[in-house]
Order: C-alpha cells, then structure tokens, then sequence
C-alpha cells in the first residue's frame, strides 16, 4: 500500500491526484523540450515522440482520477481545478497556468516552423 509522507496510508483518490501531478509535471517538461528543439536546441523528432507519450500518460491519469472523482473522463484542466481542495485545486491551477504558457511558446514555435505538432486533446484539456 502506499504512503504519505507522513507515514499514514494513501487514499485512492490522493494517489489519484499524485499521478496526475506526476503527469503533468512530466508534460510540463516534455514542452519545455519541445520548445528548446523548435528554438534549434535539441532534436525535434526525439522531443516531439517524448511530448507525444507524456500525452498519453497525462489522458490516462486523467481518466481516472475523473472516474475516481465521478466527473466525465474528458473533464478539462480548469474544471478539475474547480471540483478540487486544496492543496490540489492550487497545485492544478499552477499546473495550467505552465502549461497555457507552453502551448502557447510551442504553438508559436511550431508555427514559425510551419510544423502542425499538437493532438487535439491536449488543447480540448487546456479549454
């Protein structure tokens, strides 16, 4: 079974949460690369196959913590945002703000590369 910090067990919703965070932490940093090989350091194909995987993780934990939480399973960033205590609700909110702020550095990026490099989800996740 796994644990809090604090010794005591982790609930399935707080594991719930903590893959999430994981998740979006790991997407977090798959754009950042992304960005950085748009930017001309780094291989694009490489971040763009890391981004793409981070993608897929992220909509799997999702998923469930949506289940978890009986909210749909395509609920956006903001709205679990919304529906959540603290400390989740600030650290979701600080995860979509990051990750608005990449999009939109990447979106940008890729334009001026004239690359089409976003799946639809991420941007129906961020609405």
């Amino acid at each position: 079974m796994l644990q809090t910090e604090r010794g005591a067990p982790m609930t399935s919703e707080v594991a719930g949460y903590t893959a999430v965070a994981g998740a979006l932490w790991r997407q977090r940093e798959s754009m950042q690369a992304l960005a950085q090989a748009l930017a001309g350091r780094g291989d694009i194909r490489a971040a763009l196959e890391d981004f793409q995987l981070g993608e897929v993780f992220r909509v799997v934990e999702v998923e469930e913590l949506a289940r978890m939480l009986g909210v749909p399973a395509d609920v956006s960033l903001a709205d679990l945002t919304a529906i959540s205590a603290d400390p989740w609700q600030t650290m979701l909110a600080d995860h979509w703000i990051a990750l608005q702020r990449l999009n939109t550095e990447v979106t940008a990026r890729a334009a001026a590369a004239d690359l089409r490099i976003w799946q639809q989800s991420l941007d129906d996740f961020l609405r």
